[in-house]
């Protein structure tokens, strides 16, 4: 399973190779070390929330962009509530099986609706 914090990772990447830069350029817009930046890309350390809003600012990016795996998730996130988009970036900052335990009850959660949501349609 693919965790938060590895498609932020990959959408980062994927920013500073479209932007042309280095990992050093990137460490110069988030004023940090090119060390950091390698740990952040290889997924060593997790990345902060703090370095997304840095980038949504300096590149004039939604906050979806870095949640993308695909256009497709890219807009489903955007129609989140903005509460919601912050929780989630949040969660990539935790270790990954505590966003297991998070996806879980995201899971029992939407399951619960999607059961009362197919029970109102069973009664139409």
């Amino acid at each position: 399973m693919t965790t938060v914090n590895q498609i932020i990772i990959n959408n980062i990447l994927r920013l500073r190779k479209e932007q042309g830069l280095s990992q050093k350029g990137l460490a110069d817009i988030l004023g940090i070390t090119q060390q950091t930046v390698y740990h952040y890309e290889s997924g060593r350390r997790q990345v902060p929330t703090w370095c997304l809003d840095v980038l949504c600012r300096h590149f004039g990016l939604a906050p979806s962009y870095f949640m993308q795996q695909s256009e497709d998730t890219g807009q489903l996130f955007e129609q989140m509530p903005l509460r919601l988009q912050e929780a989630l970036f949040s969660a990539a900052s935790l270790p990954p099986e505590e966003q297991e335990k998070i996806t879980d009850y995201i899971g029992f959660i939407a399951s619960r609706y999607g059961d009362r949501d197919r029970n109102r349609k069973d009664k139409d």
